[in-house]
Order: structure tokens, then C-alpha cells, then sequence
């Protein structure tokens, strides 16, 4: 199975650095790219650009990842995903990334989704020390 390129949207730059602590644990990864959503953008006009970058790169059925849900990159990634034939999740953390670089050629759509869904919700916990 072919590795499907990663779409991550979020607001202000914190895709890009969450990208960042993710190759520190798994190394460089490939088919991936991050968009930010500043306070002086205007959504459609990223929407657009996205959608272009897809056009020129030829991106099929990317995975689609957003850090809000209910939020502008919610709605920009579930148009996105829409349009292109894509998965979109939101709730952006490091281990829910990790696993959809990990699993994305290894098994269908709504395993990825489960396996994304199961790892991301895994990750949060109360690890304050009880005294």
C-alpha cells in the first residue's frame, strides 16, 4: 500500500513545530506538509493555495489533520478532504501524528482512523504526582 501524503492545518505555526517533535522521535518524514493559519489570513485564500498545492503535486486521497475541532482549520480540512477524496481528523497531537505516519500505507482508511483516534485519545492523561 502506498503511503498517502499527510495534510496538517492549524493555527499559527504550531503544525509545523509539532512536525518538528515528531522527526526528533521517528526521523525525517516524507509526503507531509504543514499550513498555518494566521490571524491576518483569510481561510478561503488558504483553502485555495492548499488546494493548488495538491493540484501541482498531484496529492490523492491525503490524510487531513487539523487542531481544532469546530474550528476554521476543522472546516478548511473537512472541505479539503471533501474535494480531494481524503480522510479529516482534527484533535492534533504528537502521538496521533506519529501514528498516521506509521500506519498510513499499512492499512485502509478506517483502521487509520481507529488506530489515530485510539493512540491520540492515549496520550492524555492526569501525570501530575499524587503526594
Amino acid at each position: 500500500m502506498k503511503d498517502r501524503h499527510i495534510l496538517i492545518l492549524t493555527h499559527g505555526n504550531w503544525g509545523e513545530e509539532c512536525v518538528r517533535g515528531a522527526e526528533m522521535i521517528i526521523g525525517k518524514i516524507q509526503d507531509l506538509s504543514a499550513y498555518s493559519l494566521e490571524p491576518s489570513d483569510n481561510l478561503d485564500e488558504l483553502i485555495e493555495y492548499i488546494e493548488k498545492d495538491i493540484k501541482e503535486r498531484h496529492i490523492e486521497h491525503p490524510i487531513v489533520i487539523s487542531d481544532l475541532k469546530d474550528g476554521s482549520t476543522s472546516h478548511g480540512a473537512t472541505y479539503i478532504a471533501h474535494v480531494s477524496g481524503g480522510l479529516a481528523v482534527s484533535g492534533l497531537n504528537l502521538s496521533l501524528l506519529i501514528t498516521a505516519v506509521n500506519e498510513r500505507g499499512e492499512c485502509d482508511e478506517g483502521r487509520l482512523y481507529e488506530l489515530m483516534l485510539q493512540r491520540g485519545k492515549e496520550n492524555i492523561s492526569n501525570i501530575s504526582i499524587k503526594g
